[in-house]
């Protein structure tokens, strides 16, 4: 005993799908009269006789509600995440194993003078008046674990400079591999 949580627009052209033999999944949320809240997964099946003429359809309902939460919960805690990273005045970057950028947040953009699209994907080091320096203070994350304060100047696209202390360190998957360096200027 559901009651529908919203109108369900496309609602009717799925039932027509049905209809003309086509199958469907899609996901639905219902309020119980309770209050609460269930998600499921509709699967329906076009079945045709021996000649190829629509019979009708069977179907399976399955019960996603916990993923649906787990989904929830993992998209806000990635935005409380982003919003930590965004509201650093401090530039912030993640680097991969091989050196390219794979995250920045926005003082990054400003000091660099270039766009997150463009900065993610590139080498860590291009970005630096002296890049065997970024280089060296790179590899030495790996070596120590960490890097404290270690200046290096990073070049705006305008051309000004930037005199910054880097400070990073290693960032592990669950299995303790290290995944990249995670650094502040």
């Amino acid at each position: 005993s559901y009651v529908a949580e919203d109108q369900l627009k496309d609602h009717h052209a799925q039932m027509e799908d049905r209809a003309h033999g086509k199958d469907s999944v899609y996901e639905r949320c219902f309020i119980r009269k309770d209050g609460e809240k269930r998600w499921v997964l509709i699967s329906a099946k076009a079945a045709f006789d021996s000649d190829g003429n629509f019979e009708g359809s069977f179907g399976m309902i399955t019960d996603i509600t916990e993923r649906k939460q787990a989904e929830e919960a993992l998209r806000v805690a990635s935005l409380y995440s982003r919003n930590l990273i965004e509201t650093s005045l401090d530039p912030l970057v993640t680097i991969s194993l091989k050196g390219k950028i794979t995250d920045v947040n926005t003082a990054t953009e400003k000091v660099t003078g270039r766009s997150r699209e463009r900065l993610i994907g590139s080498d860590f080091e291009e970005y630096f008046t002296e890049p065997e320096m970024a280089h060296a203070g790179y590899m030495k994350v790996f070596e120590l674990g960490q890097v404290i304060d270690y200046p290096l100047a990073i070049r705006h696209s305008s051309g000004a400079i930037t005199d910054v202390l880097y400070n990073a360190s290693t960032y592990q998957n669950e299995q303790g591999e290290v995944l990249g360096v995670f650094a502040a200027a």
